[in-house]
Parts: C-alpha cells; structure tokens; sequence
C-alpha cells in the first residue's frame, strides 16, 4: 500500500496528538492549500487554526461531516477508533479491508486526512491515530449510530462476576509473599504448588499443562497485570513476589482497584470498553450483534467470550444474561459499568472483620481487605477455600510470621481487633503463652573481642564503659560486641595502640566447594534443597585465608536477582555475618554498593543500616526500596 500524502514523518507524532499540535506541524503551503485558501499572502495561520479547531469541536459540523462520508470510510475510521492510543497498523489495515483494491484503499485514507479526522506517522510500521479531541464526539456519534444498528437482545435474569477475579489476584499474590512459586527444569511452573495455590480461588481453573502459554485465559489475565505492574519477577527457575508487589497488597482498596479497573478497561481497550458499555446503556445487547459491529472488519475475538468482554465481565462492568443452551447469550450494562462512564466505578465490597473458633480456626471473608489477609497468610496456614475462607493458627505457623518479619507486640492486638467478637480463652492463653516463649533463646550476631592478657581486658573495660558501646562481660577471656560496632570499636582500638587482629570470614568446611561462603551455599540452596539434609548451615572451625568470595559466587555471581521479600532479609542478615559487599539496584534504577551492618525490622519502615561501598559514610537504605541486590566478596 503506498503512503498517502499528507504524510509527515519529519514530525514528532510518535504518541496520540490534538488537532492543535497536527496542523502548527504543517508547513504553511500545505496548510493553506488544505483549507481551500490559496490566498497566501493575507492568511493569518494562528486564525486559521483556531477557526479550524472551532469547527471540529461543534458537534454538529462534526457529525455533517461523518454522515458525508461512504460507508468504507466511516467503516475505516471507526476501525482506526478501535485500534486506540496505539494507533492502526497500516498492514493491519490492509488486511482487514482485504476487500478494497490497494489504491482505493490509500485515496479513502488521503479522504480521512484531508478532512482532518486522522493523520500518519511514519513510524515501523506506518500507523494511523484519530485525534484527541475529537474521540468524545467520535464515541457520541457511535454510540448513536450503534443503537440505530443494533438489534436489541433479549432480556432476562442478569448473572453478575462481581469481583471475583480480583480476590483471587490478592490470594496468589499473597501465596507468592509466603513462597516463591516454583518451574520445572523445563520451565513449566510446579504442578502441585499451582494446584495447591489456585485451589482456594473463587474461580475454578482447569489446566491443560503448567507451561506458562498454556494456563488458563484468566491466570495468563492476572500474571499479564502483575508482570505490567512490576508486581512478580519470573526467571527459569521461579515466580517471585517484588518489593513493589509486597507494597501493594499494604495500598488502599481504592488505589489497588483503580489499577486493576484500568488495566481492564484502559490496556489499548479503552476504546473499546467504553463503546461496548455506551451501546449497553440502551438496554441488553447479543453478543454477536456487540462482534460484528466492534470485530467485523479485524476478524479477531471470535472467542466463546471474546477478550473486551471477558474483561468487562471478570471487572463486573457487564452482567450476562445466559439465553439457554446453543441460543446467542447476551450482555447488559451494571451498575459499576455506568460509573464507569461517569469516571466513578463502584468499588468492590471490604470487610475487616473475621471469626476464629475454639479450634484454633478462623473463618474469613474474601473481602477481607488485603493488608489483613497477609498478616493470615503469615500467621496461619490455609485449610479450605469456600464461600469463606477457613485459616488454621498453630505455633509453627505464629512461628513462621514472626521470623518473616512481623512483630511479637502486633500479633495480639492483630487478632483481638480482626476479631472484635473475642477470642476464645483458650487460644488467648495459647497466644500469649507462645509470645512469651518465641525469643527467649535467640541467635544474635555479635562478635567476641578476646583478649589474651588480664591487663588488657582491664584496660578496654574501662574503655567500654566510658563508651557508646553494648557491650557483655565473658571474663576472663574478653567481652561480645555488636556487629554494627565491629568497624568503629576495631579503628579505636588500633588508635590506642592495642593493633587487635581483624575478623575473616569463614567458609564452609565439607558443605560446598573452595571458596564458598555459608552465603553461597545458601544462595545455591544446597544446603536448604538437598534431599534428606538437615536444614542447618555448619560453620567452619577453622578459617581459610586467602580465598576470595567474590570469585565464585553461585549463581548470584556478576548478576542482579529479584528475592522475595523473606528471602531477601535472609540474604541481608548473611551478608552481615559475613561481612560481605552487596550492590543493590534500588527504585528509579539508583544503584548502590553497600556495607551492611545493622538490619531494622521491627519499625515502620524496616531498613538496613551500615557504610557507603565507595565513600564509606554511615547510610541506610529501606528494605522496600531494594528492587534486586547482587552478593559480592
């Protein structure tokens, strides 16, 4: 197909334009002769446009003009409609108007950008966009032409989605911030987690296969939005929750929903969408009166539910009325779908509260706001997944939160507000008797200054004691520092003349090969994944000098990794005991490297404290802002 005139590549059209920014954009020549003024000399181009634009938003002018049009033309442009802020694809184009010769087809393209209704952009491969301001008339015009069309479908009982589709995004969402989900070594996803994790789903899914192409349309819907949104990072081994993904499911209904509503709607279907809901208003249409008039010329969506419905219908913008079994069902507006029109959707229905049972169960809505739900599925593990959605609270369970990094103080509180009914004596009793017990032992990570003199060990107490330092006593042979003082409390000393001897990171004996780290081995999870081996990282007795870590360092070496968000504190409190170099990529694509000294979780915003790789300045950063991180020697 040749280009038209009228063309302009020269232009920066990349993206949607108004008719303003189109016709400055034209030399004056063009412009003038455009117009039908050859006068050249008088014209004032600046009352040219503007007379131009007064023109094209006077509805009537603009609907004159439409009905001036053949019926390709009209059927040409309504297509370009469709296609959205996208734009046509000119081969597309093509071969949807198979049926109009290759010239024919160019001059009613010219007659669209002769009249100002579309223009080009020479771009790969060519496109062609309607524009701004003329979309709102565009979509009047259809809608009106649409019901002079259309015949009416029949009416009946309206079965609703509601938001199904959206509490089961939170629910794997939420199974991914408890684990990663796991692939084959053929890059299928693992069958019995997939299974276990949709199994509580409102939707039922029936899989042909766990290769990523072959899950079910509405999976593939949700994993294309959390993809888009940066919510989950896949590579060959994992799905993984981000950061970002975490901070989501902490967002406000109203936030969350309005991401999820526009992904539905506004994904290059919000042309669309809103032609489908405004055809709607009129009354109940059949589906494949909605097909023929949106799809006819693409050929595409010709789906049992085609693609812009299934999203209307999972989003609960349209109800369907079922007409029996081979008869053509048929669609009508909802409620939150004429909202929709009018910028102001219904939000789906909340609920924060629960009922927990002397059986140590809990039974919940799926309603539950999100930030609650993933205390739960912290705290408690899932049993059934019905019309509620029964927990089951254990100690391990309590257990596993805690260590995830939520906080022994919350917990109670947590359950006594999410259950406002009370809780039943004998789990308040369990509560706080398993409260008590979790931390009374505990691994810390300090490091023992020992002391090899009783002159010396007198001389740094007395130093110690006039300090900032915490410090314990383990006389005679010397005291337990905290990690994050190690640097400082090393440089004092040296200053003082006691030259102490500087700590050196272990390595692993018999556990992993030369020159691994207990880090390495747990990033390779050899020693977490290996059948039949205690879950237990053994520390060497013996140091081995000489050995960098940073020359093999698993399969996290040279390259940056999303973790989810318990792995990665795991490998932040590793890097600390072993004193090992991380570089992170953090939000806005800011790197950074950093010594790590001190991990804060118990605080509004959880942070690692230490030093500045290069500059070595005291520093921290927020956890929520790690996006990947990369483990050096």
């Amino acid at each position: 197909m040749e280009m038209p005139p009228f063309f302009f590549g020269n232009t920066p059209m990349a993206k949607e334009k108004t008719l303003k920014e189109y016709l400055n954009a034209l030399p004056k020549a063009v412009l003038t002769g455009l117009c039908g003024n050859g006068d050249k000399k008088i014209i004032s181009v600046t009352a040219l446009i503007n007379d131009m634009i007064a023109r094209y938003a006077d509805t009537h002018y603009l609907t004159k003009l439409l009905t001036s049009l053949d019926e390709e033309a009209r059927a040409l442009l309504r297509f370009i409609y469709l296609e959205g802020r996208a734009g046509a694809d000119a081969s597309v184009l093509a071969h949807a108007f198979s049926t109009l010769k290759e010239e024919v087809l160019s001059a009613k393209l010219s007659e669209l950008q002769n009249r100002f209704l579309i223009y080009g952009v020479k771009s790969t491969p060519f496109r062609y966009y309607i524009f701004q301001e003329l979309k709102t008339h565009l979509l009047v015009y259809y809608i009106r032409e649409g019901a002079r069309m259309l015949k009416a479908g029949k009416d009946g009982p309206a079965k609703g989605c509601g938001d199904s589709l959206f509490r089961d995004l939170v629910l794997f969402m939420l199974s991914l911030s408890c684990q990663p989900l796991k692939r084959t070594k053929h890059g299928h996803f693992n069958k019995k987690q997939m299974d276990n994790m949709t199994a509580v789903f409102s939707n039922r899914f029936s899989f042909t296969g766990y290769a990523e192409h072959e899950l079910p349309p509405l999976l593939l819907l949700m994993l294309h939005f959390m993809k888009l949104q940066e919510f989950v990072f896949t590579d060959e081994e994992r799905m993984v929750l981000t950061s970002r993904g975490l901070k989501w499911l902490e967002q406000p209904l109203a936030r969350q929903t309005k991401e999820w509503f526009d992904y539905l709607t506004c994904n290059g279907q919000e042309e669309k969408s809103r032609l489908t809901l405004g055809l709607l208003q009129s009354g109940p249409l059949a589906q494949t009166e909605l097909v023929e008039y949106l799809f006819a010329r693409s050929g595409e969506d010709q789906r049992p539910m085609p693609g812009i419905f299934e999203r209307l219908y999972h989003g609960g913008f349209i109800d369907l009325i079922e007409a029996g079994s081979g008869a053509v069902p048929s669609f009508l507006i909802s409620e939150r779908g004429k909202g929709f029109l009018n910028d102001t959707p219904l939000l789906p229905e909340s609920a924060v509260q629960a009922t927990i049972l002397p059986t140590f169960e809990l039974l919940v809505p799926r309603e539950l706001q999100s930030h609650l739900l993933k205390n739960l599925f912290w705290l408690t593990e899932i049993e059934k997944g019905d019309t509620l959605i029964t927990f089951k609270l254990t100690r391990e369970s309590l257990y596993a939160g805690l260590n995830r990094g939520l906080s022994a103080q919350d917990i109670l509180p947590f359950f006594k507000t999410l259950c406002p009914r009370g809780l039943p004596q004998n789990i308040l009793f369990s509560l706080e008797e398993w409260l008590s017990a979790h931390g009374v032992v505990s691994f810390e990570t300090h490091f023992i200054l020992r002391v090899k003199t009783r002159e010396a060990y007198d001389k740094i107490k007395g130093i110690l004691q006039g300090s900032k330092f915490v410090y314990d006593e383990m006389a005679p042979i010397g005291f337990s520092v905290r990690f994050s003082d190690y640097h400082d409390l090393f440089a004092i000393l040296t200053r003082l003349g006691f030259a102490p001897s500087p700590f050196i990171s272990p390595v692993l004996a018999g556990n992993g090969k030369k020159g691994e780290t207990i880090l390495d081995c747990y990033l390779k999870r050899e020693a977490m994944d290996a059948e039949g081996s205690e879950e237990y990282l053994l520390p060497e007795t013996q140091p081995v000098q000489g050995v960098s870590p940073a020359r093999d360092n698993g399969k996290y070496g040279g390259q940056f990794k999303v973790l989810p968000y318990n792995e990665l504190i795991h490998v932040l409190n590793y890097s600390i005991l072993m004193e090992q170099r991380i570089e992170v990529e953090l939000k806005k694509e800011k790197r950074a490297l950093f010594y790590p000294t001190e991990l804060l979780l118990h605080s509004s915003e959880p942070c690692i404290k230490g030093r500045d790789g290069v500059t070595g300045e005291r520093n921290e950063i927020r956890i929520d802002d790690i996006e990947r991180i990369r483990v050096e020697g």
